[in-house]
Protein backbone atom coordinates (compact mmCIF):
# COMPACT_ATOMS: atom_id res chain seq x y z
CA UNK A 1 0.00 0.00 0.00
CA UNK A 2 2.72 2.22 0.59
CA UNK A 3 4.70 2.02 -2.59
CA UNK A 4 1.12 2.71 -4.60
CA UNK A 5 0.65 5.37 -2.51
CA UNK A 6 3.95 6.71 -3.40
CA UNK A 7 3.59 6.98 -7.04
CA UNK A 8 3.11 10.07 -9.39
CA UNK A 9 -0.35 9.36 -9.87
CA UNK A 10 -1.76 7.39 -7.09
CA UNK A 11 -5.76 7.27 -8.09
CA UNK A 12 -4.35 5.48 -11.47
CA UNK A 13 -2.44 3.26 -9.69
CA UNK A 14 -5.06 2.40 -6.96
CA UNK A 15 -7.52 2.20 -9.98
CA UNK A 16 -5.80 -0.50 -11.21
CA UNK A 17 -5.28 -2.40 -7.80
CA UNK A 18 -9.06 -2.47 -6.93
CA UNK A 19 -9.60 -3.40 -10.78
CA UNK A 20 -7.66 -6.76 -10.35
CA UNK A 21 -8.85 -7.26 -7.23
CA UNK A 22 -12.32 -7.19 -8.75
CA UNK A 23 -11.57 -9.38 -11.53
CA UNK A 24 -9.68 -12.10 -8.52
CA UNK A 25 -13.09 -12.02 -6.73
CA UNK A 26 -15.27 -12.55 -9.53
CA UNK A 27 -12.78 -15.22 -10.40
CA UNK A 28 -12.92 -17.20 -7.39
CA UNK A 29 -16.66 -17.09 -7.17
CA UNK A 30 -16.65 -18.77 -10.19
CA UNK A 31 -13.68 -21.12 -10.10
CA UNK A 32 -14.50 -22.22 -6.19
CA UNK A 33 -17.73 -24.25 -6.77
CA UNK A 34 -15.95 -26.00 -8.88
CA UNK A 35 -13.03 -27.15 -6.93
CA UNK A 36 -12.99 -29.73 -3.64
CA UNK A 37 -12.08 -28.06 -0.52
CA UNK A 38 -8.10 -28.98 -0.88
CA UNK A 39 -7.93 -27.81 -4.00
CA UNK A 40 -9.57 -24.40 -3.04
CA UNK A 41 -6.88 -24.43 0.06
CA UNK A 42 -4.03 -25.59 -2.73
CA UNK A 43 -5.34 -22.61 -5.09
CA UNK A 44 -5.01 -20.21 -1.84
CA UNK A 45 -1.62 -21.54 -0.96
CA UNK A 46 -0.14 -21.55 -4.74
CA UNK A 47 -0.77 -17.55 -5.31
CA UNK A 48 0.12 -16.50 -2.40
CA UNK A 49 3.26 -17.98 -3.07
CA UNK A 50 3.56 -16.92 -6.54
CA UNK A 51 3.70 -12.95 -4.63
CA UNK A 52 7.40 -13.76 -3.72
CA UNK A 53 8.46 -13.48 -8.00
CA UNK A 54 7.24 -10.12 -7.46
CA UNK A 55 8.95 -8.93 -4.41
CA UNK A 56 12.03 -7.46 -6.22
CA UNK A 57 10.06 -5.21 -7.64
CA UNK A 58 9.45 -3.12 -4.58
CA UNK A 59 11.41 -0.40 -3.24
CA UNK A 60 13.66 -1.57 -0.43
CA UNK A 61 12.97 1.24 1.94
CA UNK A 62 10.62 3.73 1.96
CA UNK A 63 11.73 7.64 0.89
CA UNK A 64 13.82 9.22 3.12
CA UNK A 65 13.65 13.30 3.44
CA UNK A 66 16.05 14.83 1.08
CA UNK A 67 14.68 12.19 -1.57
CA UNK A 68 11.30 13.18 -0.98
CA UNK A 69 12.44 16.87 -1.31
CA UNK A 70 13.98 15.57 -4.58
CA UNK A 71 11.02 13.68 -5.87
CA UNK A 72 8.65 16.78 -5.63
CA UNK A 73 11.10 19.07 -7.30
CA UNK A 74 10.79 16.79 -10.28
CA UNK A 75 6.94 16.19 -9.40
CA UNK A 76 5.74 19.94 -9.23
CA UNK A 77 2.36 19.06 -8.68
CA UNK A 78 3.24 16.71 -5.70
CA UNK A 79 4.58 19.70 -3.83
CA UNK A 80 0.70 21.41 -3.60
CA UNK A 81 0.01 18.80 -1.46
CA UNK A 82 2.01 19.21 1.48
CA UNK A 83 -0.40 19.73 4.07
CA UNK A 84 -0.19 19.30 8.32
CA UNK A 85 -0.21 15.62 9.24
CA UNK A 86 -3.37 15.61 10.72
CA UNK A 87 -5.12 15.64 7.65
CA UNK A 88 -4.52 12.55 6.12
CA UNK A 89 -5.09 10.98 10.40
CA UNK A 90 -8.41 12.97 9.36
CA UNK A 91 -8.53 11.00 6.44
CA UNK A 92 -8.29 7.58 8.01
CA UNK A 93 -11.00 8.11 10.55
CA UNK A 94 -12.93 8.99 7.33
CA UNK A 95 -12.16 5.88 5.71
CA UNK A 96 -13.27 3.83 8.87
CA UNK A 97 -16.40 5.25 8.97
CA UNK A 98 -17.06 4.47 5.60
CA UNK A 99 -16.01 0.89 6.16
CA UNK A 100 -18.73 0.98 9.41
CA UNK A 101 -21.53 1.16 7.09
CA UNK A 102 -20.29 -1.37 4.49
CA UNK A 103 -19.52 -3.53 7.37
CA UNK A 104 -23.08 -3.25 8.56
CA UNK A 105 -24.43 -3.68 5.54
CA UNK A 106 -22.72 -6.52 3.83
CA UNK A 107 -23.34 -8.52 7.41
CA UNK A 108 -27.49 -7.94 7.68
CA UNK A 109 -28.09 -7.23 4.37
CA UNK A 110 -29.12 -10.69 2.97
CA UNK A 111 -30.56 -11.76 6.44
CA UNK A 112 -33.17 -8.39 6.44
CA UNK A 113 -33.90 -9.11 2.96
CA UNK A 114 -34.76 -12.48 4.29
CA UNK A 115 -36.59 -10.99 7.44
CA UNK A 116 -38.79 -9.34 4.17
CA UNK A 117 -40.29 -12.16 2.69
CA UNK A 118 -37.01 -12.29 0.03
CA UNK A 119 -36.32 -15.84 -1.15
CA UNK A 120 -32.83 -17.16 -0.39
CA UNK A 121 -33.35 -18.61 -3.75
CA UNK A 122 -33.39 -14.72 -4.70
CA UNK A 123 -31.21 -13.37 -2.55
CA UNK A 124 -27.82 -15.75 -3.58
CA UNK A 125 -27.56 -14.51 -7.20
CA UNK A 126 -28.14 -11.05 -6.67
CA UNK A 127 -24.97 -11.14 -4.04
CA UNK A 128 -22.83 -13.00 -6.61
CA UNK A 129 -23.98 -10.90 -10.05
CA UNK A 130 -22.93 -7.69 -7.97
CA UNK A 131 -19.46 -8.35 -7.16
CA UNK A 132 -19.12 -7.70 -11.02
CA UNK A 133 -20.36 -4.34 -10.57
CA UNK A 134 -17.35 -3.56 -8.76
CA UNK A 135 -15.32 -2.69 -12.75
CA UNK A 136 -17.73 -0.56 -13.43
CA UNK A 137 -17.22 1.29 -9.99
CA UNK A 138 -13.57 1.21 -11.47
CA UNK A 139 -14.27 2.46 -14.48
CA UNK A 140 -16.22 4.78 -13.23
CA UNK A 141 -13.66 6.23 -10.80
CA UNK A 142 -11.20 6.03 -13.86
CA UNK A 143 -13.65 8.58 -15.85
CA UNK A 144 -14.69 10.53 -13.06
CA UNK A 145 -10.87 11.26 -11.72
CA UNK A 146 -10.52 14.08 -14.42
CA UNK A 147 -13.32 15.98 -12.43
CA UNK A 148 -10.39 16.07 -9.12
CA UNK A 149 -10.81 13.92 -6.09
CA UNK A 150 -12.88 15.70 -4.07
CA UNK A 151 -16.27 16.13 -5.94
CA UNK A 152 -16.61 12.52 -6.77
CA UNK A 153 -16.23 11.32 -3.60
CA UNK A 154 -18.93 13.63 -2.00
CA UNK A 155 -21.23 12.49 -4.56
CA UNK A 156 -20.29 9.11 -4.64
CA UNK A 157 -20.76 9.24 -0.21
CA UNK A 158 -24.36 10.91 -0.61
CA UNK A 159 -25.28 7.81 -3.15
CA UNK A 160 -23.88 5.46 -0.63
CA UNK A 161 -25.84 6.67 2.25
CA UNK A 162 -29.38 6.46 -0.18
CA UNK A 163 -28.76 3.26 -1.32
CA UNK A 164 -28.54 1.86 2.13
CA UNK A 165 -31.07 4.24 3.66
CA UNK A 166 -33.89 3.59 1.04
CA UNK A 167 -33.81 0.18 2.24
CA UNK A 168 -35.17 1.20 5.93
CA UNK A 169 -38.70 1.56 4.42
CA UNK A 170 -39.02 -1.82 3.67
CA UNK A 171 -36.75 -3.98 1.31
CA UNK A 172 -38.55 -5.63 -1.89
CA UNK A 173 -36.91 -7.43 -4.97
CA UNK A 174 -36.61 -4.37 -6.93
CA UNK A 175 -35.00 -1.88 -4.10
CA UNK A 176 -32.62 -4.57 -3.07
CA UNK A 177 -30.84 -5.37 -6.47
CA UNK A 178 -30.87 -1.46 -6.84
CA UNK A 179 -29.21 -1.24 -3.66
CA UNK A 180 -26.97 -4.19 -3.83
CA UNK A 181 -25.61 -3.39 -7.35
CA UNK A 182 -25.19 0.32 -7.14
CA UNK A 183 -23.40 -0.01 -3.18
CA UNK A 184 -21.20 -2.41 -4.89
CA UNK A 185 -20.05 -0.11 -7.96
CA UNK A 186 -19.93 2.70 -5.26
CA UNK A 187 -17.44 1.17 -2.50
CA UNK A 188 -14.52 0.48 -5.05
CA UNK A 189 -15.74 4.05 -6.66
CA UNK A 190 -15.09 5.49 -3.24
CA UNK A 191 -12.18 3.31 -2.71
CA UNK A 192 -10.08 4.57 -5.50
CA UNK A 193 -10.82 8.36 -4.14
CA UNK A 194 -10.32 7.84 -0.17
CA UNK A 195 -6.81 5.76 -1.31
CA UNK A 196 -5.70 8.31 -3.85
CA UNK A 197 -6.52 11.29 -1.68
CA UNK A 198 -4.04 9.21 1.20
CA UNK A 199 -1.44 9.10 -1.41
CA UNK A 200 -1.27 12.51 -2.55
CA UNK A 201 -1.51 13.73 1.15
CA UNK A 202 1.11 11.10 2.90
CA UNK A 203 4.16 11.02 0.28
CA UNK A 204 6.23 8.61 2.74
CA UNK A 205 3.92 5.85 2.81
CA UNK A 206 3.98 5.86 6.69
CA UNK A 207 0.48 6.41 6.98
CA UNK A 208 -0.69 5.00 3.55
CA UNK A 209 -0.18 1.71 5.03
CA UNK A 210 -2.62 1.56 7.57
CA UNK A 211 -5.17 1.51 5.40
CA UNK A 212 -6.23 -2.14 5.43
CA UNK A 213 -5.92 -1.71 8.92
CA UNK A 214 -8.38 1.04 8.92
CA UNK A 215 -10.97 -0.50 6.80
CA UNK A 216 -10.74 -3.46 8.55
CA UNK A 217 -11.30 -1.60 11.87
CA UNK A 218 -14.57 -0.46 10.40
CA UNK A 219 -15.88 -3.47 8.93
CA UNK A 220 -15.50 -4.80 12.72
CA UNK A 221 -17.26 -2.24 13.80
CA UNK A 222 -19.72 -1.98 11.78
CA UNK A 223 -21.26 -5.40 12.24
CA UNK A 224 -21.17 -4.65 16.04
CA UNK A 225 -22.87 -1.72 16.08
CA UNK A 226 -25.40 -3.07 13.78
CA UNK A 227 -25.96 -6.55 16.01
CA UNK A 228 -26.19 -3.84 18.62
CA UNK A 229 -29.31 -1.90 17.12
CA UNK A 230 -30.81 -5.17 16.11
CA UNK A 231 -30.26 -7.19 19.95
CA UNK A 232 -32.34 -3.72 20.65
CA UNK A 233 -34.98 -4.54 19.17
CA UNK A 234 -34.62 -1.31 17.10
CA UNK A 235 -35.16 -3.58 14.14
CA UNK A 236 -33.42 -3.75 10.76
CA UNK A 237 -34.63 -0.31 9.56
CA UNK A 238 -33.18 1.80 12.22
CA UNK A 239 -30.08 -0.17 11.09
CA UNK A 240 -29.54 0.96 7.93
CA UNK A 241 -30.43 4.44 8.95
CA UNK A 242 -27.43 4.01 11.08
CA UNK A 243 -25.25 2.52 8.92
CA UNK A 244 -26.08 4.76 5.93
CA UNK A 245 -25.20 7.88 8.40
CA UNK A 246 -21.99 6.27 8.84
CA UNK A 247 -21.00 7.68 5.07
CA UNK A 248 -22.05 11.05 5.67
CA UNK A 249 -20.19 11.33 8.79
CA UNK A 250 -17.48 10.63 6.41
CA UNK A 251 -18.59 13.44 4.34
CA UNK A 252 -18.33 15.93 6.69
CA UNK A 253 -14.90 15.08 7.78
CA UNK A 254 -13.44 15.24 4.12
CA UNK A 255 -15.61 18.61 3.77
CA UNK A 256 -13.82 19.73 6.04
CA UNK A 257 -10.57 18.65 4.86
CA UNK A 258 -11.67 20.23 1.12
CA UNK A 259 -12.43 23.98 3.10
CA UNK A 260 -8.79 23.86 4.69
CA UNK A 261 -7.54 22.81 1.78
CA UNK A 262 -9.15 25.68 -0.19
CA UNK A 263 -8.45 28.46 2.38
CA UNK A 264 -4.90 27.28 3.12
CA UNK A 265 -3.60 25.90 -0.22
CA UNK A 266 -5.56 27.86 -2.77
CA UNK A 267 -3.42 26.47 -5.60
CA UNK A 268 -5.15 23.06 -5.01
CA UNK A 269 -8.80 24.48 -6.38
CA UNK A 270 -7.55 23.25 -9.80
CA UNK A 271 -6.56 19.63 -8.27
CA UNK A 272 -8.92 18.75 -5.97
Amino acid sequence: MATIGGTSRPERAFNILLLGFSFSTAFELNLFPQLSLNGIYLFLMSTAAACALFLGWLPTRALNAEELQQQETIEDHLEDWRVPKYLPVVCLVAVCFTYINIGGYFTYIELAALADGITAEQVGPLLTWSSFLALAGCVLALICSRFGLFRPLFAALITMAVLVGMLSGGITYTNLMVSLFAFMAMWTFVDVFQSAMMGHMDRSGSLVALLPAVQGFGQFLGPNIAASIIGAGLGYSIMFLVSGSMTLIAMVLYAGIYIYMHRRRSVLAAAT
